[in-house]
C-alpha cells in the first residue's frame, strides 16, 4: 500500500467519524501524524461529538447491570471502558459501590481460601487473581489456613512425585520443566531420596544425547539460512543460546549477513519498500529487525544518494 493510498484511507475514516486514536492504532502511527495528514487534506474536525442520547443509554444500562449484581470488571471489559470509569458512572447515578466492592472482595477471598486449602499454591492463585503471593498468604492467614503445614505436606508430595518420575526414566530437564524447577535441584532431591547414581547418570546421558541431536539440527538449519530468532522460538530457546551453540560448532550464525552483496541487496529491498509507503514497523517485522535499524538503513541510503 502506497503512502497516498494510506493517507486517503485515513482521511476517509476520519470523515466517517472514527476517533483519531483508533485510526492511529490501525495504521501504527501517532495521533499527531493522523492530525497532520487530515490538516493537509483540509479537515479540521478530527473526531465527531459523541451522541449524548446513546451515551446516556449506555450509562443507564451499566447502572442497571451493576445493581443486578454483575461485576464491574466484566462490564468494563464488555463496553471497552476503565473499571474506575464504570465506578464513577455508578457513583454519579447514586449507586453505593462500597457495599458491592466489599461483597465482591469477600467472595473473591472465599474463593482464594478454598483453592489454597484444596492444595493450589499461593503463587498460582495470585497470578490468576492478579494479586501478589504475599496478599494471598495474608488472606489465608486471616481465614485461619495454616500455610506452613500445608506447604510442608505439598513439598513432600511434590518431591515424592519427582522421585517417582525420575525412577520411571523421565529426564531431569523434562521433570524440571514440569515442576518449574532447575535440573540441579531435581538431582538434589533424588540424591536426598537415595536414588542410585546409575539412574541419574543414565538420565543425564539421555539428556546429553537429546541436546546433541537438537544442537546438530540447529546448526544445520542455521547453515541453510534460517534466522536465529525463528529457530530460538521454535525450540523454546533464547537467540544468544542459539548463537552459542553455533559458535561451539565452529560457525558464525551471522556470517551470511556479513556478506556485502547480501547486505546491500537486503538494504535496497528495505529502502524500496519504505519508499513504496510501507511502515517501518511492518518492514522490520518482515526482515526480523528493529524499526530503529530500518530508519538507520533508510537514512544511510538517503545520504548515499545525496553524496552520489
Amino acid at each position: 500500500m502506497t503512502r497516498q493510498e494510506r493517507n486517503r484511507q485515513i482521511v476517509e475514516r476520519i470523515k466517517a467519524g472514527e476517533p483519531t486514536k483508533a485510526v492511529a492504532r490501525k495504521f501504527k502511527m501517532t495521533s499527531v501524524n493522523v492530525r497532520t495528514i487530515c490538516r493537509k487534506a483540509g479537515i479540521r474536525k478530527y473526531k465527531q461529538r459523541h451522541d449524548r442520547s446513546a451515551k446516556q443509554k449506555r450509562n443507564e444500562e451499566i447502572v442497571l447491570r451493576v445493581k443486578a449484581g454483575e461485576a464491574m470488571a466484566d462490564i468494563a471489559a464488555e463496553f471497552g471502558l476503565n473499571r474506575g470509569y464504570v465506578r464513577d458512572i455508578c457513583w454519579r447515578a447514586g449507586v453505593s459501590m462500597q457495599e458491592k466492592v466489599q461483597r465482591e472482595r469477600k467472595e473473591r477471598n472465599a474463593e482464594i481460601v478454598h483453592r489454597v486449602h484444596a492444595g493450589e499454591t499461593c503463587a498460582a492463585v495470585a497470578r490468576e487473581f492478579g494479586l501478589s503471593a504475599g496478599s494471598v498468604s495474608h488472606i489465608c492467614r486471616e481465614a485461619g489456613v495454616s500455610l506452613h503445614a500445608r506447604s510442608k505436606e505439598q513439598t513432600q508430595a511434590r518431591n515424592a512425585e519427582i522421585v517417582r518420575r525420575v525412577k520411571a526414566g523421565e529426564s531431569l530437564t523434562d521433570t524440571a520443566k514440569a515442576f518449574g524447577l532447575k535440573p540441579v535441584y531435581i538431582e538434589f532431591i533424588c540424591r536426598n531420596a537415595e536414588v542410585n547414581g546409575w539412574g541419574l547418570r543414565r538420565n543425564r546421558n539421555r539428556e546429553r544425547n537429546q541436546h546433541r541431536e537438537r544442537d546438530a539440527d540447529i546448526v544445520r538449519r542455521i547453515k541453510d539460512g534460517e534466522s536465529q530468532a525463528s529457530i530460538a522460538r521454535e525450540f523454546g530457546l533464547k537467540p544468544h543460546t542459539v548463537q552459542h551453540i553455533c559458535r561451539k560448532a565452529g560457525i558464525r550464525p551471522r556470517a551470511r549477513l556479513n556478506d556485502k552483496e547480501q547486505l546491500q541487496t537486503r538494504n535496497a529491498e528495505i529502502v524500496r519498500r519504505v519508499k513504496a509507503g510501507e511502515t517501518k514497523t511492518a518492514v522490520a517485522e518482515a526482515f526480523e529487525l528493529k524499526p530503529l535499524y530500518i530508519g538507520f538503513i533508510c537514512r544511510e541510503a538517503a545520504k548515499a544518494e545525496e553524496d552520489g
